[in-house]
């Protein structure tokens, strides 16, 4: 059977040599990546009159050019085999050389040539497999592959439970940072280009997966993966692809918290305050299409420890941003009712933390006795007021930060429950001398003071100022901005004075009359500013014995 030996619609004649090596393609860890056969063809160019060639010089040099004309391109079809039988070597080569010399006659009769071919498999376009099937990459046309990752603390932050005092702790997460490295080169196939199929491999290696989550028996990581930033990087020339891509780990959630807490003492002051500032750091979830073109998330919430599969359909919508889950960290979330809370939000601590910083701190020596259980004359144990004393919210919605600032002190508790702000004063006028002054002309020492042997009144007065929350209602109601706003200036009720402080300041003057036998009313009044929420009441009497 006839031997044919073709590139493209050259046709060689007289057939050359052939010498076939395989080259196996691994990375440095022993993972198969494909094959290569390298093929050098070696003959000699003879022309002949009856192939359309001149004899001699001439011919010899048409022949060459022919040759040249047909090696100018890679990728024609090469065949090698006999008609009718099944190839032996066949595919879409890439030319590694070519090279024409003399045998010592200058050309005038013939001229030897050495082609050297590259081929990923002798018959096909893909590359052959290489060691176990597991462990080979050849479907993807790739020579060079790297795959590394490293996993640190995020600015030195271990985690633990910090111990201020017995039974009030505060608890910190360890954050991580990891940087994961992908880089490939891909071969030259017929139909796909070197840094085409660089960017399909590459694409389908990135993604969390759980073996970044650390090295056994030196760090481990364990919590949500957020944060996940890409940066890629294509060479069109070498064929190259490189990307980097970034990941926080945080078992909180997808946020960094970062506060302080100072205590403040003054003798000016009674009391004790407690700030507490911070910052909220939210981290992005972004949705990247894969190679395939579906959605993967690589920045899903379920912990990294254990089996995940962190590929979500096209089911996904899209990104998260930081600020949403910086809010979401600030606010806490709830059930899909809408009502039920599922996680508390750093809002919610802020004040368990203060007054865990506040029982630590050393007590003022106005409370000194409020420190110990046995004296309960003083207002309760080592806690803070719970109502803030100042708060301060800021939002950097294009950073995805939230900033606060809350303030606290361990005034004793309002009267009314509900008081924003509430002063009470109490004050005690004592009898004074009853005596007349006399004006005498001429007395240079001054007045004539004569006694009338007897005394002036005793009073007791009791103030109230408070600052109480505005009432709100739904006898009347009004558009304001397309949104609707409730008063209830037109309800009676609502004009009428608070009467929370009636109890207080009726105690007051039960005691009044089990101490004096005389006790009379002098004045009584109250004011009510309902759509501010200001309130004072004042009542005095005067006391005395019969």
């Amino acid at each position: 059977m006839a031997l044919t030996f073709s590139y493209g619609d050259y046709t060689f004649e007289p057939k050359p040599l052939f010498n076939i090596n395989k080259e196996y393609i691994k990375t440095p860890s022993n993972t198969g990546l494909g094959t290569r056969y390298n093929i050098t063809l070696e003959g000699d160019l003879l022309p002949y009159r009856a192939d359309g060639y001149d004899v001699g010089i001439t011919g010899v040099f048409s022949g060459i050019q022919s040759l040249r004309d047909a090696f100018d391109t890679d990728y024609k079809p090469f065949f090698l085999g006999c008609f009718g039988s099944p190839p032996i070597v066949s595919g879409h080569p890439k030319i590694t050389a070519f090279d024409v010399s003399f045998e010592g006659d200058n050309y005038v009769q013939r001229a030897s040539y050495t082609i050297g071919l590259n081929l990923p498999t002798l018959i096909g376009s893909g590359f052959e497999s290489v060691g176990p099937e597991t462990d080979s990459l050849h479907s993807h046309g790739i020579i060079n592959y790297t795959d590394d990752f490293s996993l640190e603390f995020t600015d030195e932050r271990a985690g633990g439970q910090i111990v201020l005092t017995e039974g009030n702790t505060i608890d910190f997460p360890s954050v991580y940072t990891v940087s994961h490295n992908v880089s490939a080169q891909g071969e030259p196939l017929s139909g796909f280009s070197p840094a085409q199929l660089a960017q399909y491999f590459v694409a389908s290696r990135l993604g969390w997966n759980n073996i970044m989550s650390g090295v056994s028996g030196i760090i481990n990581a364990s919590g949500i993966v957020c944060n996940n930033f890409r940066t890629v990087n294509v060479n069109q020339t070498e064929g190259t692809c490189n990307a980097t891509e970034t990941f926080v780990i945080n078992p909180s959630g997808r946020y960094k918290e970062d506060f302080e807490l100072s205590a403040n003492t003054s003798l000016e002051e009674p009391f004790t305050s407690i700030d507490i500032n911070g910052t909220i750091q939210g981290y992005a979830t972004l949705v990247y299409p894969d190679a395939t073109g579906r959605i993967t998330d690589v920045g899903s919430s379920p912990p990294v420890t254990g089996d995940y599969n962190f590929e979500l359909q096209n089911s996904l919508t899209g990104t998260i941003p930081k600020f949403q889950n910086a809010i979401s960290a600030w606010s806490g979330t709830v059930d899909t009712d809408g009502t039920t809370p599922l996680k508390v939000g750093i809002s919610g601590l802020l004040y368990s933390r203060a007054n865990s910083f506040y029982r630590f701190q050393p007590p003022h020596p106005a409370f000194t006795g409020a420190h110990f259980v046995s004296d309960p004359s003083r207002r309760p144990v080592n806690t803070l007021n719970p109502t803030t004393l100042s708060t301060a919210v800021g939002y950097n919605i294009t950073e995805g930060v939230i900033t606060y600032a809350y303030s606290y002190n361990d005034r004793p508790m309002n009267v009314v429950p509900n008081a924003i702000v509430e002063t009470i004063n109490i004050t005690e006028n004592e009898p004074e001398d009853i005596f007349a002054s006399l004006q005498v002309l001429g007395r240079a020492s001054g007045p004539l003071l004569q006694g009338m042997g007897t005394k002036g009144p005793r009073t007791r007065e009791v103030s109230i100022d408070a600052f109480l929350p505005i009432g709100t209602g739904t006898n009347f109601t009004q558009k304001v901005d397309g949104e609707t706003q409730y008063t209830q200036l037109n309800n009676p009720s609502f004009l009428i004075a608070p009467t929370g402080y009636d109890d207080l300041v009726s105690g007051y003057e039960y005691n009044l009359t089990q101490t004096y036998a005389s006790v009379y009313i002098n004045s009584q009044n109250k004011t009510w500013q309902p759509k501010l929420g200001r309130f004072t009441f004042q009542k005095s009497w005067t006391v005395g014995d019969c």
